[in-house]
């Protein structure tokens, strides 16, 4: 049918109809003429060179309007001022579309202190000053070493004067904080190479600890104001232990969260499956809408696998569900990207105290938010010790061998291919990538990773979420296994075609159009020299993804099935599908009605053996022995039902309940054992048949006529349970009611007449014994049955 595809075609333009006038009215927004409300230094304030030398750093300046937005084609100048002698290019320029200015600057021949004065041309009134000190340098700053460790290299400075020469005996004081930084020595003098230097003992905790270094006056030496050194003490196993301990607390926090409001939907989870066999659509939003419950596309996919493996969904509505699920698993991005830590430890005391409520729903709505209060917990621990880190090189260097962003307009490829394998790897470990794509944005916050590196580690752990559906479906059957390569296969393509756009530049800047697409819907701008929101970009970049590739891939999925199934290929059209399928157990509501579904099975096999006893055996007074083995089979597979229904239930059980759910399982428990009496008494009658057969008796006519009758209403019955197994609907139980009381009459009159055959001696006593006996094994059926109807029913 061409209509659907046809009318998500429609909604997609719709949709890039609405981008293009959102990036429209960026462009058309109100010509408000900006007013500058401050210049702000960037980077590259307070650098110490000796004479004569360039400053490693530019002078970085941006400026802010009053909506605290950059302003563009702001002209800005510098101008040396206290007798500062700084040369510096270019001495005037305008602010870039960051409202950014950079000016290079190099040291003349005046000692000490240097200052700029930085002017906007708009208002001279917000114009600041940049040190610059021109004449010492620091040796050994940003030094690390263990805590509590001396450090390799001593800290100091070197002074040399305005001729370049190294200037000696110049009195040097080096000073740390009470708990931080300890020098061996405080009070120094400078040597003849101009070098006063210290060793220094690192404190116990782990982070960056200042050093103040004071140089007084002496000779040709040029005045200074303190200096600003630091050093990094890193405890690692404290770092491993709370990064560690912080995750854990992150994902079972995740978890219970994830639990607690599984447990409050409750039997809304049945829904899934209506909305499932609409169109691709609806199963869209069944997955967008379960996965943001579970929060874990790898679980709700699994889930999925087991729908399809037991039947109950096909592989190309089970295909619009994976869409969906990779909708549905960035609500956790943007959950951890909110800045709402403070409410982690209100929320986990609230959590406990509805816990211990023991009133309807509130119990696992305390579930929910403890579950809220221990993930943003554990994201806080995690945070703050990761932000720490962002302080050291050797940690930023790290980061830098897998950094994604442009070098010289180029993405560097084997560093995204590298990021792309950490994201999988990290995703494979924690079988979660919710769990993953929250570490990366607490990496982003903590400033450890830019923009372009989390992309592509969030795209690893797209793919790397894969891997638990292919794990889940291999035991399954091959229509389970297509949907877990369409699984594969979609995340695949998606970041491929993602990728691709990478070396599509937008724009006077080059951004690639995906960053450029990304940085335009969120506040703030990730591509700042210091980067503004990333957490919210890190997460937005996660949603526009997902959602970009589902709607894009949604109208071919019938060609991903169709692919999907060429490369796993269904042997003969034979299908085996598992009922009682294990992936369905985390949510009783569903595998209870599987349950259900394998009675119904079980009852059809019993009932066939019946029919075939009685119909096939009896009323013909012999056996068929060559047909014994099939009906030995059929006895086998209904034992073997029994036992698979009753370990179901067991497991079920220990499974969260809700009271209705907990009453059901007994009733199914019965429902399983009448099943099961039922084929025992196809073989009690096979047994009558073989006393008939071996006294070589046979019924007479109108016993026969009788029993054909009262068979004929016994399967009736037989369909009336059937389907109130099916459906729970009152009016079967009444049905097979009045048709077990229409086969105890029948039997009883049966029985009233074929005692009247034996006085008159038309049937011998032995076959009325036997006649008699079987009308008993057709009424325990009836029973069978009525029980069946009744309990599900009543259930």
């Amino acid at each position: 049918m061409k209509s659907p595809r046809l009318l998500i075609s429609f909604g997609i333009m719709l949709i890039l109809a609405a981008v293009y006038f959102i990036l429209s009215a960026n462009y058309l927004k109100s010509e408000e003429k900006p007013v500058l409300k401050k210049v702000e230094i960037v980077s590259g304030n307070a650098q110490s060179v000796l004479p004569d030398s360039a400053y490693p750093l530019p002078l970085t300046v941006k400026s802010v309007d009053q909506n605290g937005e950059p302003i563009k084609n702001l002209p800005i100048e510098v101008r040396n001022i206290d007798g500062a002698d700084l040369s510096f290019d270019p001495a005037s320029t305008v602010t870039d579309a960051g409202g950014i200015a950079r000016f290079k600057v190099r040291a003349g021949k005046v000692t000490g202190d240097n200052y700029l004065l930085i002017i906007p041309q708009q208002n001279n009134a917000l114009a600041i000053k940049a040190r610059f000190v021109n004449g010492a340098i620091i040796i050994g700053a940003d030094q690390e070493g263990a805590a509590g460790s001396t450090l390799d290299k001593p800290i100091g400075v070197k002074l040399a004067g305005a001729d370049g020469k190294p200037i000696s005996g110049a009195a040097v004081y080096i000073r740390g904080s009470e708990d931080g930084a300890a020098p061996q020595q405080s009070e120094l003098t400078t040597g003849a190479d101009g070098i006063a230097a210290t060793t220094v003992k690192l404190p116990e905790k782990s982070g960056s600890h200042s050093l103040e270094i004071e140089i007084l006056p002496a000779g040709n030496t040029g005045k200074f104001r303190a200096l600003q050194t630091r050093v990094l003490a890193i405890d690692v196993t404290t770092i491993v232990i709370t990064v560690l301990g912080g995750l854990a607390l992150f994902m079972l926090g995740m978890t219970m969260m994830s639990d607690g409001l599984a447990a409050i939907a409750g039997e809304k989870m049945k829904g899934v499956l209506r909305f499932c066999t609409q169109n691709r659509v609806m199963a869209l939003i069944a997955g967008t809408a379960v996965t943001a419950i579970i929060q874990s596309s790898s679980a709700s996919t699994v889930m999925v696998i087991g729908f399809v493996n037991a039947g109950l969904i096909s592989l190309a509505q089970s295909i619009g569900v994976i869409f969906g699920a990779n909708i549905g698993t960035t609500v956790t991005a943007q959950i951890v990207a909110f800045d709402i830590g403070a409410l982690a430890l209100p929320a986990i005391v609230l959590g406990l105290i509805l816990k211990f409520i023991k009133k309807g729903k509130l119990p696992d709505v305390g579930t929910t938010v403890l579950g809220f209060g221990l993930l943003f917990f554990g994201m806080n621990m995690m945070s703050a010790e990761l932000k720490s880190l962002s302080d050291f090189p050797s940690f930023i260097n790290f980061f830098r061998t897998f950094d994604c962003a442009p070098v010289d307009g180029q993405i560097p490829v084997l560093k995204l291919v590298g990021a792309l394998l950490i994201g999988l790897i990290a995703t494979v470990i924690m079988q979660s990538s919710s769990a993953t794509t929250g570490v990366v944005v607490i990496l982003g916050a903590g400033g450890l990773i830019n923009l372009y590196t989390a992309v592509v580690l969030i795209f690893g752990a797209n793919i790397g979420t894969t891997i638990t559906a292919q794990l889940a479906a291999i035991p399954a059957n091959r229509p389970a296994r297509q949907a877990a390569l369409a699984h594969t296969l979609f995340n695949v393509l998606g970041v491929v075609f993602a990728l691709a756009s990478f070396w599509i530049p937008w724009g006077k800047t080059g951004i690639p159009v995906f960053f450029y697409l990304v940085n335009l819907c969120t506040e703030g701008n990730a591509f700042a020299p210091i980067p503004e929101n990333l957490p919210r970009h890190i997460a937005n970049a996660h949603t526009i993804f997902n959602v970009a590739t589902s709607l894009v891939l949604l109208p071919f999925s019938h060609l991903l099935a169709k692919c999907c199934e060429k490369l796993i290929p269904i042997r003969e059209n034979k299908i085996q599908f598992q009922y009682l399928e294990p992936h369905l157990l985390d949510s009783p509501a569903l595998a209870l009605r599987q349950t259900v579904f394998a009675l119904g099975k079980m009852l059809k096999k019993s009932c066939r053996m019946v029919d075939s006893a009685v119909n096939n055996n009896f009323i013909l007074g012999q056996v068929d022995e060559n047909k014994m083995s099939k009906f030995n089979n059929r006895e086998e597979r209904v034992d073997r039902y029994q036992s698979d229904i009753m370990e179901y239930l067991a497991q079920i059980m220990r499974r969260k309940l809700t009271p209705h759910q907990a009453e059901i399982i007994p009733q199914l428990m019965h429902c399983a054992n009448d099943a099961e009496r039922i084929a025992d008494r196809a073989a009690n009658i096979i047994d009558l048949t073989r006393r008939l057969e071996a006294e070589n008796m046979k019924l007479s006519r109108q016993a026969i006529s009788e029993l054909e009758e009262l068979f004929e209403t016994l399967n009736r019955q037989m369909s009336y349970a059937h389907n109130a197994l099916e459906s729970s609907a009152p009016e079967w139980m009444d049905k097979a009611l009045r048709a077990e009381k229409d086969v105890n009459r029948m039997a009883a009159g049966s029985e009233a007449a074929h005692i009247q055959r034996m006085k008159s001696e038309k049937c011998t006593p032995q076959a009325g014994i036997i006649y008699v006996e079987l009308l008993s094994e057709l009424v325990a059926v009836s029973r069978h049955l009525s029980n069946i109807a009744e309990r599900v029913v009543n259930a």
